[in-house]
């Protein structure tokens, strides 16, 4: 049986007659009577009782019609589904991340993620500052981002998953302890002053000053400085940088005291922004890189 088969099987339903239904159709009624002819042939039944008047269904045909109309229902919606599979597709998923992490070190574990499924559209990496994140979510430049948990502390209008907790560390020059060749004791570390290369985003610092207290370091710099400025401090011998197992700066030959996992890090979107169709996505992507070890660098890896 076909489509057309069961499209003027329904009409017929609809309009009564065989004649009507081919007025409809725009199509003669002997070839409506033959589709329908057939049909009963290869179903072994009949579908209508032909009447002077008209054509009524039988109680076979009246079953097979309600069946015909649930599978078109499902088949439009299949078909809708499909189309905007398709539509989510020829586009890039555009994923937001902190320019001050270094991508080959989280890159690998989204490019397993999207190449692997037929179903995904190609993914795009867009670097922010940390404090224009949500701005680049809210004006819909990205579908979603990865970034530090804290930032989204207090804001409205973003959905979070979890994803993991990076390691994080203070960065030193040998400059900032010039009478040392040992790595410096906890109570040097905590008379230097602290940075984080972030700018003034409250909700970071905030998170940076429980660090701070964790281990006993002095409150963070609150500032404007950029990576620049706090590396230059750093090399000058005037403060440490506090930064996590991601950020590029510890590619920079400095020398590292790690503290732990301290830095939570989510996937988060904004659900009025987002298609519809891509919030999946992030969930799927959140729990990929969850369950998966993301490589670390081994730049600075311990003090030395």
């Amino acid at each position: 049986m076909t489509f057309t088969q069961f499209n003027y099987f329904e009409i017929i339903a609809q309009k009564g007659s065989f004649s009507n239904a081919a007025a409809y159709l725009f199509v003669s009624q002997p070839a409506v009577s033959k589709q329908i002819s057939l049909m009963e042939e290869e179903l072994g039944f009949r579908l209508f009782e032909r009447r002077e008047r008209g054509a009524v269904l039988t109680e076979a045909g009246r079953l097979l019609l309600e069946c015909i109309r649930r599978c078109g229902a499902d088949y439009r919606s299949t078909l809708a589904e499909i189309r905007r599979s398709a539509a989510v597709r020829s586009s890039s998923f555009r994923l937001g991340f902190p320019d001050l992490w270094t991508p080959q070190l989280y890159s690998s574990g989204l490019r397993a993620f999207f190449s692997g499924r037929t179903d995904l559209p190609p993914f795009e990496i867009k670097e922010y500052r940390l404090n224009d994140l949500t701005g680049a979510l809210e004006r819909g430049e990205v579908d979603a981002v990865i970034a530090h948990t804290d930032i989204f502390t207090g804001l409205s209008g973003f959905r979070t998953t979890d994803i993991l907790t990076l390691e994080g560390g203070v960065l030193y020059a040998d400059s900032c302890f010039p009478d040392r060749s040992a790595p410096p004791t906890a109570v040097e570390l905590g008379a230097m002053p602290v940075r984080v290369p972030t700018g003034a985003i409250r909700p970071f610092t905030q998170l940076a000053g429980r660090i701070c207290r964790r281990f006993g370091l002095m409150p963070p710099l609150e500032d404007e400085a950029d990576s620049r400025a706090v590396l230059k401090e750093v090399l000058l011998g005037r403060s440490l940088v506090l930064v996590s197992e991601w950020n590029f700066l510890r590619d920079g030959g400095f020398r590292y005291v790690p503290l732990g996992r301290i830095f939570p890090v989510c996937a988060a979107f904004d659900p009025g922004r987002i298609e519809k169709q891509r919030i999946p996505i992030v969930a799927e992507l959140a729990e990929h890189l969850r369950t998966m070890r993301l490589p670390a660098t081994d730049a600075a890896a311990s003090s030395r």
